[in-house]
């Protein structure tokens, strides 16, 4: 898998690292083959007892769009709503040692497999 951003969606990653207040959201892009395009990022701040509803309502506007779901500085929690989802670990710039953010597919049997990392542009 090679995982790819546009550029606002790479400035967008960046503000993210610094802003601590941006908890979790929405991943918007596409995958074609085994290319991931994440093209934006949604902030939501949902909780696990609201997901649900701010889901299924953002899912509603952008439809095909919505690649999955970000956490940014937290440990994800899981849902059914992430099914088949890409779901992106985001790791602050504060820390002692910069890391990539982390991406993981949500399956039902596995639960979270880890996506390989390629060209992170």
């Amino acid at each position: 898998m090679e995982i790819n951003y546009t550029p606002e969606a790479k400035r967008q990653l960046d503000v993210m690292r610094d802003v601590d207040t941006i908890k979790n959201g929405f991943v918007m892009g596409q995958i074609i083959g085994k290319h991931y395009i994440v093209e934006g990022f949604f902030p939501a701040n949902f909780k696990k007892k609201n997901i649900h509803d701010v889901y299924h309502r953002f899912f509603t506007k952008v439809g095909e769009k919505l690649m999955g779901v970000f956490f940014n500085n937290m440990e994800p929690f899981l849902s059914d709503w992430f099914l088949e989802d890409v779901i992106i670990k985001i790791n602050s710039k504060n820390q002692q040692q910069y890391q990539q953010p982390e991406f993981y597919l949500y399956d039902s049997e596995k639960n979270v497999v880890s996506l390989y990392l390629g060209n992170k542009k």
